[in-house]
């Protein structure tokens, strides 16, 4: 919902008024929690149990009976497992047209009934145990295995809380007051947009529920497992289908585990459980193994975001934030962990054998040997290789290089203290550029003379001229034959006598090796 998207605001007496009206049916009404509609929960007075869904005036009617026809469609493949919609009166599940007595209450707020589901949110269950965790998985598995039948043109659709689309928040980080967290989402956000969103493309599509989070999973009565019986396997069913979107598969089990995590002391290993149950009953191909980690991680960043920029204008409702604390908490956890070390756990709990450690999926790099031998053919001798056994680093992300093996190393070498690797701000500044012009200092270009002019007043006088140049070796060339133009004198040092000098000066073997550390 926008700033522009009205919410409905309806009285619990016209909200029962409705739900006579349209469908006949009258009781008590209680006010449910929602992001951007308004439900309630309606027990008739022979103990039947309904939830009235008024929708908020964004919602495309279509969207809303493509919603209905899913729930309809899994229902008869697994009963039980998700609400169903309940015709009106007027034979439609979705009915518009309305007008309460004595209010201006009618359409654009679409109005649905479905069934009630008996059972407990996944979020007031405890303990999670493991076992409640990988049926979770195995749940959201056999949903999307139904799923895979479905299809409807509705579901084929623009929606902000599709992961394909989870870039977008970089639009609104600016809400998040704390500059810590800020830069927290920034990081997940740049390793998605460089190492993950490239490959989306690639990756099995179908129509997935794309919503599990710790309060759309119902724990059926007498089902969930506790601490005096763990072993229990829980029966488990599933409400709101407003986030039903065709999109990439493996959304379902990481959005499903980033919700599952939250709260638990190892967040991996609950999202591990999760991903084990889910393969076991709709197993995950390598790629999409491999992009876990990030997926569960941008969910999380996105839900933080978009809580943080709704309470601008609704800081009222406080759905909107029920699961931020812990989700900031979770995000904090996952950013201390190694994606490579994730990466073999969710292999691990699905039985797999860890061989690649690299969490970004790629073809098969040559061993380090034959890397040298080959670089020995085709590159300058010149261009010196540090260490005694060569690294042979894949990708860096924030402070840390990774080589093949997904081995993380502390760099202290490559201007990471400038700004890190894959800093969000200098990767989409790049992009930009790139996207719109890439040549060189030979055309008049207005930020060319603006960048000089921005750097030069950093400078105490007379430094007001500046030379772009690419690299180091370009820059040293370049104060090389200024000091040579200027002094009329080729050689650098002319004679450094030997007395000066208190102790001869050694370099030490390998003397890189002190500015990197091998992390374990």
């Amino acid at each position: 919902m926008t700033e522009t998207t009205k919410r409905p605001a309806f009285t619990l007496e016209e909200a029962a008024e409705l739900a006579r009206q349209l469908y006949g049916r009258t009781g008590t009404l209680t006010p449910l929690p929602s992001y951007d509609d308004q439900n309630f929960h309606l027990v008739t007075p022979t103990g039947e149990q309904y939830v009235l869904k008024i929708a908020n005036s964004a919602e495309v009617i279509e969207t809303l009976a493509m919603q209905n026809e899913a729930m309809d469609f899994v229902t008869r493949r697994l009963p039980g497992s998700c609400p169903q919609p309940v015709t009106a009166v007027t034979n439609q599940t979705v009915v518009t047209d309305y007008r309460l007595p004595n209010t201006d209450h009618r359409s654009p707020y679409p109005v649905r009934l479905l069934t009630w589901l008996p059972g407990t949110p996944y979020a007031h269950v405890q303990p999670h145990t493991a076992v409640l965790q990988r049926s979770l998985g195995q749940f959201m598995g056999q949903l999307d295995k139904i799923l895979a039948a479905f299809e409807h043109p509705a579901a084929h659709r623009q929606f902000a809380w599709d992961l394909s689309q989870a870039a977008h928040i970089a639009d609104y980080t600016q809400y998040i007051q704390d500059r810590a967290k800020r830069t927290l989402v920034e990081q997940f956000l740049a390793e998605f947009v460089t190492a993950v969103l490239p490959q989306l493309p690639r990756l099995r599509q179908q129509i997935i529920h794309s919503d599990a989070n710790e309060y759309n999973i119902i724990v059926r009565p007498g089902a969930a497992p506790t601490a005096a019986s763990p072993a229990v396997s829980p029966s488990l069913s599933i409400i709101d289908f407003g986030d039903t979107i065709y999109t990439a598969l493996v959304y379902e089990p990481a959005i499903a585990a980033a919700y599952a995590l939250l709260g638990q002391p190892d967040p991996l290993l609950a999202a591990a459980h999760v991903i084990a149950g889910y393969h076991q009953t709709n197993p995950l191909a390598e790629q999409e193994l491999a992009l876990l980690f990030n997926l569960i991680a941008m969910r999380l960043c996105v839900s933080v975001t978009m809580s943080n920029y709704r309470q601008t204008f609704d800081p009222d409702n406080k759905y909107i934030s029920i699961s931020a604390q812990p989700a900031w908490t979770a995000l904090q956890k996952l950013a201390a962990a190694n994606p490579a070390h994730a990466h073999a756990i969710f292999r691990h709990a699905c039985g797999l054998r860890y061989s690649v450690s690299d969490p970004i999926p790629h073809s098969p790099t040559p061993s380090s040997p034959h890397l040298t031998a080959h670089r020995r053919q085709h590159l300058g001798p010149s261009l010196s290789l540090a260490y005694d056994e060569p690294l042979q680093i894949m990708r860096g992300y924030m402070q840390y290089l990774y080589d093949e093996n997904g081995r993380a190393y502390l760099d202290a070498v490559n201007n990471v203290p400038h700004v890190g690797h894959s800093h969000p701000r200098v990767v989409r500044a790049g992009q930009e550029q790139m996207a719109l012009l890439n040549t060189n200092t030979r055309y008049l270009h207005p930020l060319l003379n603006e960048y000089a002019a921005r750097l030069t007043a950093l400078f105490p006088d007379p430094l007001n001229v500046v030379y772009f140049v690419c690299t180091g070796s370009e820059a040293n060339e370049l104060a090389l034959r200024l000091v040579r133009a200027h002094t009329g004198r080729k050689p650098v040092v002319d004679k450094v006598a030997h007395h000066q000098l208190p102790h001869p000066v050694q370099t030490p073997p390998n003397a890189w090796r002190h500015h990197q550390r091998r992390l374990p």
